[in-house]
């Protein structure tokens, strides 16, 4: 079921390449972001008690069909589990860096909206061009800015559950 309500993409194709090909009865997957039917405009999705990984999971899959996310309201959005574990988890994530130079070492992103971009990016193939393709297409906020504060927002029914915040989460872990 496509989540946010665009029309379908179209089957896989097959191919056959006969006389001792090496394709030969395989199916393989042909992805054409432009036929598609995939939509040019943005879709605003209110990340208001959506579950983290859930949002991002959905939103990782559109982004590589070629669609363009805008995600709004991330200090809202959910963890899941309790919180005091879920702070000790960031706090561990925080403390890891690299010995010699700690500017090489793995960033740290405090905001929520830059967390939420980070998940996502770890369900999506970031190192090709099709990754970085889909990575472009997505854009993540704290609150609503104002040119999506008079779009419709949507809300993804899969993802939805009230659990603690983000920010409660955050706000021990240099987020304001």
């Amino acid at each position: 079921p496509n989540v946010f309500l665009l029309p379908p993409s179209p089957p896989p194709a097959t191919t056959t390449t006969g006389a001792g090909g090496r394709e030969e009865g395989r199916s393989q997957q042909v992805t054409m972001v432009s036929g598609s039917g995939v939509s040019a405009r943005r879709v605003v999705v209110d990340a208001r008690h959506h579950m983290l990984g859930r949002l991002a999971s959905i939103v990782a899959k559109e982004l590589l069909n070629g669609q363009r996310v805008v995600v709004v309201r991330c200090e809202e959005m959910c963890i899941s589990g309790g919180l005091v574990r879920q702070k000790m988890k960031y706090l561990r994530f925080l403390r890891k860096r690299m010995n010699t130079k700690p500017s090489h070492g793995p960033i740290h992103f405090r905001a929520p909206s830059r967390i939420f971009w980070r998940t996502v990016r770890g369900m999506i193939p970031h190192k090709t061009p099709r990754g970085e393709a889909a990575l472009a297409r997505l854009k993540a906020f704290e609150g609503v800015p104002p040119p999506y504060d008079r779009t419709k927002r949507m809300v993804i029914p899969d993802a939805l559950k009230y659990a603690p915040y983000l920010s409660c989460l955050l706000s021990n872990g240099g987020f304001n």
